[in-house]
């Protein structure tokens, strides 16, 4: 769960306005979820995007990333941790006139990461 819903179009925003690819590391925390039973939940807080080269293809992280140790403390600091990642794989459908459409290629078990 993403506390701030603006936090996921910020992230995508990269995308929509260079047509390159993303990637980031969730930050966050995990609670007790009582919609199910024993049911636990990420609360996600922020997104953090390392140094990385993208291009409409591809995503390559950048190392050592000389911000990673600043970040991991700040978000000890604030009760948080990193507790996983995100990434576009996005494909922007040309045909249509609204610049937000992609092309929907991944509608099964076989289609992802």
């Amino acid at each position: 769960m993403f506390e701030n819903g603006n936090m996921v179009n910020r992230f995508l925003e990269y995308w929509r306005s260079s047509g390159h690819q993303r990637f980031g590391f969730l930050y966050g925390r995990y609670e007790v979820y009582d919609g199910v039973p024993l049911g636990v939940r990420a609360v996600i807080t922020a997104i953090y995007e390392p140094l990385q080269e993208t291009s409409k293809d591809s995503v390559q992280l950048i190392f050592p990333d000389p911000h990673e140790a600043i970040v991991d403390e700040l978000a000890y600091r604030l009760g948080i941790g990193r507790i996983g990642s995100i990434f576009t794989d996005l494909i922007p459908d040309d045909k249509r006139s609204d610049t937000r459409s992609v092309i929907h290629h991944r509608g099964h078990m076989n289609t992802f990461f």
